[in-house]
């Protein structure tokens, strides 16, 4: 689709990008002020230009499960409210969604999408405003990456659940998620990246999974109210000098009662001043 082809068509209320679809160039539906709903099911489209939807009103927005890469200004500055990000999706351009503040939920549903980037280059760009406003991110039962910077700095947000499905978690991923009050890693995830949950202040009950195996510097640091950590690993995680910070050694850790021995001869898991052995942990599944 050319430079200008649409530009102006103020009769497009409704749009389909087909799967053959890879090259959309500048202001191709520029000035289309009644588009409304966009479906989009290019494979593997190239990374757009910020112009291509400009002046708009894109309400909906739908990704077909074909699609692997959703490109850069795929739909910025549109009043979209929600979002689904679907199975096959590999990569997502930076931009993608930047200046969309009326964004409220996000479904994500990408099996094992690659790490995104943050700041100015993140899929919501530069415009604090828009991961100020995402109250709500569910995640499919499916998902087996979290990636990371995925939510990084979303303040809005109350609560998460991470799926079974899920193996790792990638670096900053819950970083400045200021409002969580608890998390529970499942008991699949195998790795925690690092700063993952940095700086979730009003985190109080952290439940680490028993498949655990490491949890990067600063995963859990500046996390001043916590006062539980249910730790399910039967061989304790290897975890940074800096993963947990002073504050965290005053929360009571719970761990399983057959393990006490070698959380207590361990350098880092030895500081926990309050360690309470529990003969079997019932947990609610995610």
């Amino acid at each position: 689709i050319q430079d200008n082809n649409f530009k102006g068509c103020s009769s497009i209320h409704s749009l389909q990008l087909t799967k053959n679809i890879t090259t959309i160039e500048k202001d191709a539906f520029k000035n289309c002020t009644n588009l409304s709903t966009v479906t989009f099911a290019a494979a593997s489209c190239e990374d757009l230009e910020n112009t291509i939807f400009d002046n708009n009103s894109i309400k909906n927005i739908t990704f077909s499960e074909n699609v692997k890469h959703i490109p850069s200004y795929i739909c910025n500055n549109q009043p979209i409210q929600s979002i689904t990000i679907p199975l096959n999706v590999e990569t997502i351009g930076a931009n993608a969604f930047s200046g969309c503040s009326h964004i409220s939920h996000i479904y994500w549903n990408a099996i094992n999408c690659s790490d995104l980037d943050k700041g100015d280059k993140s899929i919501f760009g530069p415009y604090t405003d828009v991961i100020f406003n995402i109250k709500s991110f569910e995640f499919g039962d499916l998902v087996q990456h979290i990636p990371a910077n995925l939510c990084y700095n979303m303040n809005s947000l109350r609560n998460i659940e991470i799926p079974n499905s899920v193996t790792s978690i990638g670096d900053y991923a819950f970083w400045g998620c200021a409002y969580l009050t608890s998390v529970v890693i499942p008991d699949n995830v195998v790795s925690i990246g690092e700063g993952a949950f940095y700086s979730c202040l009003a985190m109080q009950s952290l439940t680490i999974g028993k498949s655990v195996e490491t949890i990067q510097d600063m995963a859990f640091y500046c996390i001043d109210n916590l006062s539980e950590i249910n730790c399910l690993a039967n061989i304790p995680p290897s975890i940074e000098e800096n993963t947990f910070d002073d504050y965290s050694y005053n929360a009571k850790l719970y761990i399983p009662k057959e393990s006490y021995k070698d959380y207590f001869n361990h350098p880092i898991w030895s500081k926990f001043n309050i360690v309470v052995e529990i003969e079997k942990f019932e947990l609610d599944p995610c």
